[in-house]
C-alpha cells in the first residue's frame, strides 16, 4: 500500500464532521449529496456567514466555503477566522476576479474549486484534505517509536512533565506537555481543563461538572463549561 493511500484510509477513521457555508440552496444541497455519497458526514449547512460565526457550540473538522455569501460577512472573512483556528477548509466559488483570488490564496485553503463544480472536483478536494490532515501521532512505547491512531484516543491527562494518553485499549505515558500534544491533533480535540484534552467525538454524556468519556469522568473547567 502506498503512503498516500495509507494516510487517506487512516484519516477516514476520524475526519467525519463537515460544515458547508454556501448561500445558494441548490449548490449547498448538491455539495451535501456528493460529500455524503463519499461516506463523509455533513453536520450542518449555513446559508450566511453570520449564521456560521454565531454558532459557538458546534464541533467540526472541515469547512467547505463559498466566497460570496448573502449578508455582510464574506467567505474571505470566514477563511481568516478558520485559518486563525487552524481548521482546514476549501473554497467553492464563482468569483474569478484577480484581487479576490489573491486574497483567497493567501489564506492557504486546501484547494479552490470554481463553479459550476463537478463531482470529481469535490472528490479530489476531499482526498487532498485527507492527505493534509494527520491520522496518527508519534508515541514512544516499550517497543520503541510507534504511530498511534488518533481516532482511538479518548482523552489526555497532564501529570507534571508527563501526559497519560487514554485510548480505547490502553494508557500510554509520554514525557510531553499538553500544549505540545494538542498542536498535533485535529480540531475536534479540545482542552477543557488545564489538565485535560478530550476527543469530542467520544463524549457519551454531559453533566454539570464533568463529561463522561467511556467509563471515565473528565472534569470541565468553568471557562469552557457553557460550551458543553
Amino acid at each position: 500500500m502506498n503512503l498516500t493511500l495509507k494516510m487517506v484510509i487512516i484519516s477516514l477513521s476520524f475526519m467525519r464532521d463537515i460544515v458547508i457555508v454556501e448561500d445558494e440552496f441548490f449548490a449547498a444541497n448538491h455539495l451535501k449529496t456528493i460529500i455524503e455519497n463519499l461516506n463523509y458526514k455533513v453536520i450542518k449547512i449555513f446559508y450566511t456567514g453570520e449564521e456560521f460565526i454565531e454558532q459557538k457550540e458546534m464541533f467540526y473538522d472541515v469547512v467547505i466555503l463559498d466566497i460570496q455569501l448573502a449578508g455582510k460577512i464574506t467567505g474571505i472573512e470566514i477563511g481568516e477566522y478558520l485559518q486563525h483556528k487552524n481548521i482546514p477548509f476549501f473554497f467553492v466559488t464563482s468569483n474569478t476576479d484577480s484581487f479576490t483570488l489573491k486574497k483567497a490564496v493567501n489564506l492557504k485553503p486546501i484547494t479552490y474549486i470554481s463553479k459550476p463544480f463537478k463531482e470529481i472536483d469535490i472528490t479530489v478536494a476531499m482526498e487532498l484534505l485527507m492527505v493534509n490532515i494527520p491520522g496518527t501521532i508519534d508515541v514512544i512505547t516499550k517497543r520503541g517509536n510507534e504511530e498511534l491512531d488518533i481516532s482511538t484516543i479518548l482523552f489526555i491527562k497532564a501529570d507534571g512533565v508527563y501526559v497519560d494518553i487514554f485510548t480505547e485499549n490502553a494508557t500510554i505515558t509520554q514525557r510531553k506537555l499538553l500544549r505540545e500534544i494538542i498542536e498535533k491533533l485535529p480540531n475536534h480535540f479540545k482542552r477543557i481543563h488545564r489538565s485535560y484534552i478530550i476527543n469530542t467525538h467520544k463524549i457519551s454524556a454531559r453533566k454539570s461538572t464533568h463529561l463522561l468519556i467511556g467509563n471515565h469522568k473528565v472534569p470541565i473547567s468553568r471557562a469552557v463549561k457553557n460550551v458543553f
